[in-house]
Order: C-alpha cells, then structure tokens, then sequence
C-alpha cells in the first residue's frame, strides 16, 4: 500500500514538472504574439511568423489565436502567464447535502436513485455518488423466507439441531441409515425463471425474447424417500395427501427398505434391532396426525423443527434441483410427467445425495449459530471440525482450543 501511493505522488509531481516545462516553453512564443498583436498584425500572420522562427514546437494556430484575442482586449495589460486556478469547485457534493441524502434515505429506503435526485435538486449521478462513495450505501432486494419465526420456534430450532448434533455424535452411523422423505406437486408445464433463460451473447447482439406463459393447471403429487445411495420409493397422487394416504406410502416405505436394504431391515447395522432405519419428515398436517404418530410408535424418528426447509434435504436439495431439471418442458400429459421424474431422479449421482446427508449437521451447527434465524445468505461459517465431534453446548469455554467445538 505505502509502494503504490509513492508511486501516486511520483507520478503526479511528474505531471506538474511536465505542464510548468512546458508553460515556460511557450513563454517566449506569448511574449512574441505579444508583440505583433501591438504592431497590428493578425492572428494568421503571428502564426505563420512562429512558424517560420519555431518549425514543430510552434504553437498551435486555436492557441494563436486565443492568445491574440486575449492581448487585443487587453490593452496590452494582460500578462503572459496562466493564472492561478483552485480547480472546479464543489457545488453539490457538500457536507449539507450529503445530510440532505441521508435523511431522504432514512425517510424512506426503497427509493430509486431517480427520485433521491428528484427529491433533492441534485443530478442522477451527484445522486448516486452521495449514496455509494459518501454514504457507502448498497441497494440489495429482500429475501423470502418460509416464515417470520417467533422467539418461541427460533429456540425449538435451536433446541432440536443440538439434540440432533448430540444424537450424532454418539451415533456417527446416523447419517448411514437416515431415511428422508416428503411430498411435492410436479406440473405439465412449469416455466423457466428469469435466471434459467438467460444465455450469454455476444456484445452487441440482440436480447432474447419469449413468449410468456403461466404454470399448467394439471399436476401430480410426487412423494419421494431417499438414504444416501439414492431414492428408495417414488409415488405419485393425483389428489392432496391425507393421513389414510401417507400410512399407506410408510408401509410401502418400510417393504421397499426390507426388500432394497435388507441390513438396516433384519438385525440393523449393530446385529440386534429389527428396524435400524430412521425416518425424518417435516410438520405436515398427515405427518404429525395422531394416527400417523401411533403408526410410527415404534419407529424411529430424527426431530424435525416446524417452518424449517432449510433443514430438510428434499426441500434444500433433491426438490430445487429435480424441479430445474424439468423447467420450460411441456410434458403433454401426467404420464409422461411421470416418466420424466422418474428419469430425472435416476440421473441424480449417488455422491449428491450422499453430500446432501453430510451437509446436514452443518445445517444444524448454522442454525445454532444463527441463534434459530434462517441462516441461508447470511454467510454464516461454524467452526471447522468433524461433525460428530459436535459438543452438545452452543458456545464453547473460553479457555477451549479445540477445533471442533463451536
């Protein structure tokens, strides 16, 4: 830094070493314009007389004939040096109007930079000045979130992510037999966004255009279950999921994990539990249903807060990215709708799903850190370490220096 601003003051000294040079270059050839102004001679013939005396180093004919003016009205008093010059002067960006600024901003934040210089006399860009370089101002859009959380639900977050780090750290297998599923509608036609259509174009080139169009009517409900490996079970509802439905899509759940994983079926991972998978799905009315809770009684659950889809890797991972896939495709009909999931699910690798379980505990350590706030965009970093090795309290001893904690 101190290299760079030598360098700056060198190579400005330079500049005015350079303009003095040659102001006391072209002294003599003002003083001779001088001269022959007085004798009466004009603009041209001073010219072509420095011309004749200087060769290439004689001044320009508009400084010629700039100069002359000058001395013609004069009198013969005028001097043949420059004078002094403070530079342009500020009439706008002062310490006033930058206060004027700020409370035109304060009064009201979602502002164009148009109407603060409406509202304030100033130009369009003495406008965007003031708000980038005086008031250090950037203009950045909402961001939507499921939901405004209460104290209450943003402590339940934090609760069940340290009981889910916990549980984690005394089982590392956890991850191995985790089983998520939930439900989502799939549509024949779902445009692209405005992201998604947007190609790169030559300078110069055209915009693209496209017609506008809205999402289809018809559409089908897509329930999906997956581990780490893959999907496990896909189904498809032409109606809502009610509670009679969705016990029925667990015990099809549970004789596809039989026959597909049969070690996490019949002795478990550790040799001696029958059902050794573990379920997690969100808050959903058929989910959470006494019915439902008395099917799953002796199955085991990982806790889910409510209103948290950035918990969930079908809403934070498999969804988004199946949904991409079949954006601006008319399908025709729900069958072909169908094939098409199915198609998309299957070209999913193995290693995404297995990075969409391991980015769970991070997930987990985030919202901790967030204090129970959606932690998405906020660029939140825990501490690096082995997730289970995760301790159970939020914040560490002062006198701690393990990596792990956080």
């Amino acid at each position: 830094m101190k290299v760079w601003t030598n360098f700056l003051l060198g190579l400005t000294s330079l500049i005015i070493v350079l303009l003095v040079v040659n102001m006391q270059k072209n002294l003599p050839q003002r003083e001779n314009v001088k001269f022959m102004t007085a004798q009466g001679k004009s603009p041209i013939q001073c010219w072509r007389a420095l011309i004749q005396v200087y060769g290439e180093e004689a001044m320009s004919k508009p400084t010629v004939r700039r100069w002359h003016k000058r001395f013609r009205e004069g009198d013969g008093l005028t001097p043949t040096t420059d004078l002094l010059r403070s530079g342009r002067p500020r009439t706008q960006t002062t310490a006033p109007m930058v206060d004027t600024v700020r409370r035109i901003i304060q009064r009201n934040g979602r502002l164009s930079i148009k109407k603060v210089a409406s509202q304030s006399g100033l130009s369009w860009s003495t406008a965007q000045k003031i708000l980038r370089k005086h008031l250090k101002l950037r203009r950045r859009t909402a961001k939507f979130i499921p939901r405004l959380l209460t104290d209450e639900q943003k402590r339940a977050r934090v609760q069940m992510c340290t009981q889910n780090l916990d549980r984690l750290r005394n089982d590392p297998y956890l991850l191995d037999k985790l089983v998520c599923g939930d439900e989502s509608p799939v549509y024949i036609m779902d445009p692209e966004s405005k992201f998604e259509s947007s190609v790169w174009l030559p300078a110069g080139a055209p915009r693209p255009v496209k017609a506008l169009r809205s999402r289809s009517q018809r559409w089908t409900m897509l329930t999906c279950f997956f581990d780490s490996i893959g999907p496990i079970l896909v189904e498809f509802s032409e109606d809502r999921i009610d509670t009679d439905s969705y016990i029925t899509t667990l015990r099809r759940l549970r004789e596809r994990i039989r026959q597909k994983h049969p070690g996490m079926w019949i002795g478990g991972v550790d040799g001696k539990t029958d059902r050794e998978f573990v379920i997690q799905h969100d808050n959903a009315s058929p989910h959470t249903s006494n019915r439902t809770i008395a099917f799953l009684f002796d199955q085991d659950l990982l806790a889910h807060p409510p209103y948290s889809l950035d918990l969930v890797p079908a809403d934070f991972f498999l969804f988004p990215l199946l949904k991409t896939k079949l954006r601006g495709i008319h399908h025709g009909r729900l069958p072909q709708v169908k094939r098409a999931v199915r198609r998309a699910l299957k070209s999913i690798p193995e290693d995404q799903f297995q990075a969409a379980l391991i980015a769970l505990p991070t997930r987990w350590r985030k919202c901790i850190t967030a204090q129970g706030e959606y932690f998405e965009g906020r660029g939140i970093q825990p501490a690096p370490g082995p997730y289970f090795d995760m301790p159970p309290q939020v914040d560490p001893p002062p006198e701690s220096t393990d990596s792990d904690s956080d």
